[in-house]
Parts: C-alpha cells; sequence; structure tokens
C-alpha cells in the first residue's frame, strides 16, 4: 500500500515490497505505481462474467453489466433466519445467499430456471481451496460425468463478491415439504413414515453412486431437492444440491496408450486451414512449411501448461469420465461441419492400447495452436491420461 510521507524528496511516495521492505519511489516510479494501482482498481470494481457450455445465449444484459447489483435486486430469499457467525466473527451461514432469479430465455425464446448464489469465499472447500468457484467447479464436473445434480450456467466477480448461478432443480426443497399437505391428502403416520423411508434409502444410493465417483461429500436431506408421487406415495426423483464442502479424489489409471506418429498427408487440410491463419498472404507456403517441420518433429508429452495453452480447444477442460461433455462437443462439432467424428472408436482404441495417430500441435510465435486431433484430446482427457503428440516449432 502506497503512503505519503512529506519528509521524503518527492513528497515521500513510498511502495512495501512483498518482503515487507518500504522502499522510496522517483516521480517516474510513483507514476507507474499509481498507473498500476488504478489499472488494479478498475480490474477489481469491473464486472467478469463467463457463460457455462452451451448457455452464453443466455445470460441477460443486466447480469453481464452488474451481476452482484442483478442479484440483490431480482433474487428472491430461499431460506429464512437470520445470518450466524463463528467466534471470530466470520459468517458461517446466510439466509440471503441462496436466492431464486428470474428465467434466464436466449434468442430462441428457450427458457432455463435460475437460483443464485453469492459465494462464501470462508465457508467449506472454498474457503480451504481458496477457489471462490470451487462449487461452481464441481457442479461442471458433476454434469460432464453425467451426475444428477443442477446445470451450472454462469460464474460472475464484481468488487471482490463472487456469484453463481445455476439451474433451478424442478421438486421441493426439503424446507417445503410440508406444502404436500400428506396428512389432508389421505397419508397415514405409517404412510409418512414408509415415505421418509423412502428418501433416506434413496439418498444412501445416491451416496453410493457419488462415492464410486469419487465426490465425496456429508448426506443430508436438508439438502436434496425431491418430487414425490404424491397418488402412489413414492419419491420420483432426488437430487443434491449444496456442493460447498465437497472433495474429489481422483482415480489412477492403468491404461498405457499407444499414440503413433501421425499420418502427415491425410492432415493436408489442416496444414492449410493453419497457413491462412497464420500467413493468410502466402497460406500454401506456410502450410508446406508445417508439413516440412512435421516430418523433422518428435513425439513428445503433451504437459499440462502447453495443454492449458492451446488457443483453439475446450479438452483440457473435460474432466476424468466427462464423457456427457465429451459427447456434447463431438454432437455440436458433427452437426457444424457435416464430419461423423466417433469418440466411442477413439476410446476403444486407447482403452485396448492400439494404435493411435497423436495430435499435432504447432508452436509458433510463443502461442500453441491445434492442428488436428481435438477429439483424441477429449477422449484422453476423460481416460485421465497423458498422450503423445507431435509438437511443430516454426
Amino acid at each position: 500500500m502506497a503512503e505519503r510521507l512529506n519528509a521524503l524528496p518527492w513528497k515521500g511516495s513510498i511502495c512495501e515490497s512483498v518482503s515487507g521492505v518500504r522502499i522510496p519511489l522517483s516521480p517516474q516510479n510513483m507514476e507507474k505505481f499509481t498507473n498500476t494501482q488504478d489499472s488494479n482498481i478498475e480490474n477489481f470494481h469491473k464486472a467478469k462474467v463467463e457463460a457455462a457450455f452451451g448457455f452464453s445465449d443466455f445470460v441477460p444484459q443486466e447480469f453481464k453489466d452488474d451481476p452482484v447489483e442483478y442479484f440483490e435486486r431480482e433474487g428472491k430469499n430461499i431460506k429464512t433466519g437470520e445470518i450466524k457467525y463463528d467466534d471470530a466473527g466470520v459468517v458461517r451461514e446466510d439466509p440471503t445467499a441462496v436466492k431464486d432469479l428470474p428465467a434466464w430465455k436466449n434468442d430462441d425464446g428457450k427458457e432455463v430456471q435460475t437460483v443464485g448464489k453469492r459465494i462464501n469465499i470462508n465457508k467449506g472447500e472454498v474457503g480451504e481451496s481458496g477457489d471462490p468457484f470451487h462449487e461452481y467447479k464441481i457442479l461442471d464436473r458433476l454434469n460432464q460425468m453425467g451426475l444428477p445434480s443442477a446445470r451450472p450456467i454462469a460464474k460472475a466477480e464484481k468488487s471482490g463478491v463472487h456469484i453463481i448461478v445455476m439451474e433451478r432443480i424442478p421438486g421441493l426443497r426439503w424446507s417445503e415439504k410440508d406444502s404436500l399437505n400428506l396428512k389432508e391428502n389421505g397419508y397415514s403416520n405409517e404412510d409418512i413414515a414408509s415415505l421418509m423411508a423412502e428418501a433416506e434409502l434413496r439418498m444412501n444410493e445416491l451416496k453410493t453412486q457419488f462415492d464410486e465417483a469419487g465426490i465425496i461429500r456429508s448426506w443430508k436431506l436438508k439438502d436434496m431437492v425431491f418430487e414425490v408421487d404424491v397418488e402412489n406415495k413414492k419419491i420420483a426423483s432426488m437430487v443434491p444440491t449444496d456442493w460447498e464442502r465437497t472433495k474429489v479424489v481422483e482415480k489412477e489409471t492403468n491404461i498405457k496408450a499407444n499414440f503413433c506418429f501421425p499420418n502427415l498427408l491425410e492432415q493436408r487440410g489442416e496444414f492449410l486451414r493453419v497457413g491462412e491463419k497464420y500467413s493468410p498472404q502466402n497460406p500454401d507456403e506456410f502450410a508446406h512449411d508445417l508439413y516440412l517441420k512435421a516430418r523433422e518433429a518428435e513425439l513428445v508429452d503433451l504437459s499440462e501448461q502447453v495443454w492449458k495453452d492451446l488457443d483453439n480447444t475446450d479438452s483440457y477442460d473435460i474432466v476424468r469420465e466427462g464423457w456427457v461433455r465429451v459427447n456434447e462437443h463431438v454432437e455440436h462439432t458433427n452437426k457444424e461441419t457435416g464430419s461423423n467424428r466417433d469418440w466411442r472408436y477413439l476410446k476403444q482404441k486407447i482403452e485396448q492400447e492400439q494404435e493411435l495417430d497423436a495430435s499435432i500441435i504447432l508452436k509458433h510465435d510463443g502461442e500453441f495452436h491445434l492442428v488436428s486431433g481435438n477429439t483424441r484430446l477429449m477422449v484422453a482427457r476423460a481416460l485421465g491420461i497423458t498422450p503423445k503428440v507431435l509438437l511443430v516449432e516454426i
């Protein structure tokens, strides 16, 4: 933090280093320091909004402009009660933090019911991990894995406040169960007890399913949303909510993938596409250079950093066993391009350790670009393996 000490020659402007050393700033450096501070403050107060896969056209402009103000103005509290603090004065329970929001619609008239949550950054795994969007990432993981949960829709940050928006699950929250008026609908005490026992059984079945997938959390009926078949006196469905205390246990894989040197002649179309991207004046020449360089390149393990830095693939965001998301991406690509990619065939080849052409990655001017093999990377990511790739530098 900067402060002014008038005893110094240039009116005492100082900054404090990471080690705590107070360093006088010259007028020139003070200007740079002030500009950096102003930029940081501006970024801190600027709204940052990111939509989940498939929901970019649902997010209303008002939310994009100011997600925090939208949340407070449009949201209706789901829970009742007062804010509770621990002995250190940290908020532990806040009934105003989860709100029903208006339905969001896209240009095609499709509608999604929404719930917003203001994140308590000191609570649960959020506080332990230091990641304010821990719960949002858990929801994304569950959806990729096809496990019952709300779909994440958007995440946002402004002025140090973090908001996540998720799909509102059809049914009743456990706190609303009395609205079923079971006795008025002819339920005896035995019927109600039987329904409660079934709810416990269904919840324990969910626990087993999630535990086997490496998703570890506490299980309480108050964290469930359920639908009741009142006429037949049965639980029709049950979906868990509230994932802020959830831990993920990644499973190890024993698959030894067998990626081999790719057939470059089959990738001429992709080489030309890359040539048009990086050398629009001479795409053929760039494509030819890429082909010649690829012939001399070697297969290497795809590092996490390079995978993350690839500018034209979502494969890095695929989670272990995220086959639902893999299928969504491939179906979307097939529809857009008229192709017929089959990720299941690639999955089978990798699992059976059969030879499979490696993906090709170009490194050019410090940028990493995927030339070919996006589906292979998605399948490898979902299997939890590190693929070999052909890394070409120009």
